[in-house]
């Protein structure tokens, strides 16, 4: 018992020492008796008691958005500076200008479509005319661009008329003449010519069905075809002399092939009007001998002027039977 006062009266001893360093502003926590807690050593202080009333809840203000008048990608679209879309510009399609133009595609706009499309049709006629007298003098070369024209010149116009009017596409017929001219074929050149002039009978047999008056239709056609000679061979003559054999055998070609086609429904055409008719078959025969040899003559050849005005007076009687 001793030992143990002995203690406790050290440690109070000691703790006295302490506050009497530490001053009178040092204090102690204290139990309910006022005795420092180390006084006594069963002393504990009591759990504090959570409070009865509720914790406030704290809770952020949340600001009112506005109400949006126009949608998200509208505002968005105002809000940034629209960017210009890049834009792509065709070039517009040049068109040759008319000299280039082939004279015999540059289509009278008083034909009517039926004129019109039987006047390519004897343009055609008319190159394989004249590409035939060449074969037959064996001048293979030149016969051969006449061959062409059709396919490279008028084919590809009125490839639309073609399907329209129901006639066979014979393109490839014209392409296998080329070849076999091209080839020198002497054997196979009359097959191919008759496979191209059966195709070009089945466009006339189609026509004949849509006109009441056949041999008006035709002196229309052919004087339609005849006034694109005079151009052509303009094209041919430059300086009182050709200079273009291939234009001067082209008009030469267009003779021959009006020529046939009047010819063909002459005697209908002398019921109605007999006189007009020999007007007709006299300028003919001016034509036929001012392109009477199939090449170009070298020597004195007649004036354009002059040709034009042979045209001329074919129309005029013409029209006495139309």
């Amino acid at each position: 018992m001793r030992a143990g006062f002995a203690a406790r009266l050290s440690a109070g001893l000691l703790a006295g020492a302490l506050m009497t360093l530490a001053g009178p502003a040092a204090s102690f926590a204290q139990s309910p008796d006022n005795a420092p807690f180390f006084f006594n050593p069963f002393y504990s202080e009591p759990q504090h008691a959570r409070p009865t009333h509720p914790k406030p809840q704290h809770r952020k203000t949340r600001r009112a958005k506005p109400a949006r008048s126009e949608p998200r990608e509208k505002a968005r679209e105002r809000a940034e500076p629209e960017r210009a879309k890049p834009v792509s510009i065709k070039p517009a399609a040049v068109e040759p200008p008319e000299a280039l133009t082939p004279i015999a595609l540059q289509t009278p706009a008083a034909l009517s479509r039926d004129v019109a499309y039987a006047r390519f049709l004897a343009l055609i006629r008319a190159d394989l005319a004249m590409g035939d007298e060449l074969v037959k003098r064996r001048d293979w070369d030149l016969a051969h661009r006449h061959f062409m024209f059709p396919l490279e010149e008028i084919y590809g116009v009125i490839r639309q008329d073609i399907r329209s009017y129901k006639t066979p596409p014979f393109d490839g017929a014209l392409r296998s003449l080329a070849r076999t001219v091209a080839a020198h074929s002497v054997k196979q050149y009359p097959k191919a010519l008759a496979q191209v002039d059966k195709a070009l009978a089945a466009a006339d047999a189609n026509l004949r069905t849509r006109q009441p008056d056949w041999p008006r239709f035709m002196l229309q056609v052919s004087v339609a075809t005849l006034k694109t000679a005079p151009e052509e061979y303009d094209d041919a003559v430059a300086d009182g002399r050709i200079v273009h054999s291939i234009g001067y055998q082209t008009a030469r070609g267009i003779v021959v092939e009006s020529g046939r086609m009047i010819d063909s429904v002459a005697p209908e055409l002398a019921a109605k009007n007999p006189d007009a008719l020999h007007d007709i078959q006299a300028g003919m025969a001016e034509l036929k001998d001012a392109f009477a040899k199939p090449n170009a003559p070298k020597g004195s050849i007649p004036e354009v002027a002059a040709v034009t005005a042979i045209v001329a007076r074919i129309e005029t009687a013409a029209r006495k039977l139309m």
